[in-house]
């Protein structure tokens, strides 16, 4: 995968993160149902964070695609794709958000009680993503090193017989201070 297919990459990556969610909401609301809590706050949490660990999950996933993609090539390209990212998620969140509000309107709840939990949402996905763009959480860039290994070990060379060159006329010098002070 090059760097021009990473957008369609994450776009695939955020689908089928999501897909899971229709699963995850059903059986909340059929575990809710059976205990009797299906017309409670605890309903509409429950969904908030089912959605929540839905999109986490398509941001870590999303995460890996950009690492593998981009490797090291900077934090600008990786801020760029990182944003792209954060706006596929918060789109598709933001229709989850409508869609989770249109099921508790009809289970009988008031759905302002989902705008009561999406702040949060929103808030811990944007610092997560921002955490990675800013490369808190993204993989460290290889150091000159291991990205140059003949010219690190040729410096290495260089350095190593300058030091070796010093240290021998170092020696040799205070070898022929101690022998003509004894003499």
């Amino acid at each position: 995968m090059t760097a021009k297919e990473l957008p369609e990459r994450l776009e695939q990556v955020v689908a089928e993160a999501f897909a899971e969610l229709g699963q995850r909401k059903r059986s909340l609301l059929a575990s809710n149902s059976a205990s009797g809590r299906l017309r409670s706050g605890a309903t509409v949490a429950g969904l908030v964070e089912e959605l929540r660990a839905v999109a986490d999950a398509a941001a870590d996933s999303g995460f890996a695609a950009i690492t593998v993609v981009m490797g090291n090539e900077g934090p600008r390209r990786r801020r760029a794709m990182a944003e792209t990212l954060e706006k596929l998620i918060a789109d598709r969140t933001e229709l989850e958000l409508d869609a989770i509000r249109r099921d508790v309107e009809r289970q009988g709840v008031n759905a302002k009680l989902v705008d009561r939990f999406s702040p949060e949402l929103r808030t811990a996905l944007a610092n997560k993503i921002s955490a990675f763009a800013d490369g808190w959480t993204a993989p460290a860039m290889k150091g000159w090193h291991e990205r140059r290994p003949v010219r690190y070990a040729i410096v290495l060379l260089v350095v190593g017989a300058v030091v070796g060159a010093i240290a021998t006329q170092a020696v040799e010098a205070i070898w022929a201070l101690i022998v003509s002070g004894r003499g």
